[in-house]
């Protein structure tokens, strides 16, 4: 017997080369709701992925944090070490000249005084 290897729809004329099993759509919504139904996932795996993320979030936050702690402790020196640095360019006559000319400022009315 030779098995034939092309097929053509002329051969199959006006009949429908295809069939529906026997009782197919009377069980098809019991077959679909028994390949469905689920097994019971367990609680840790739903779970888990969950506790990842907010490990993941936890520990952003963590390392946000200390960035920033570092950050803000690298300013506080640079500003101390240019307090430092201005203080040694100065004398103390310059220190009084300052201070008796803030005070003599804020012991004059200002114009908004005035005008109101």
């Amino acid at each position: 017997m030779e098995a034939k290897t092309k097929y053509s729809l002329n051969d199959s004329g006006k009949r429908i080369p295809f069939e529906v099993p026997e009782n197919y759509f009377e069980d098809f919504a019991v077959r679909i709701g028994t390949m469905t139904t689920g097994k019971q996932v367990p609680v840790k795996r739903m779970i888990k992925p969950w506790i990842y993320m907010a490990a993941m979030f936890t520990g952003l936050l963590l390392m946000g944090n200390v960035l920033l702690n570092v950050h803000k402790s690298r300013v506080n020196q640079q500003n101390e070490a240019y307090e430092v640095y201005l203080m040694s360019q100065l004398d103390e006559s310059v220190y009084y000249d300052y201070y008796l000319s803030t005070v003599a400022t804020a012991d004059e009315p200002s114009h908004t005084d005035a005008v109101n």
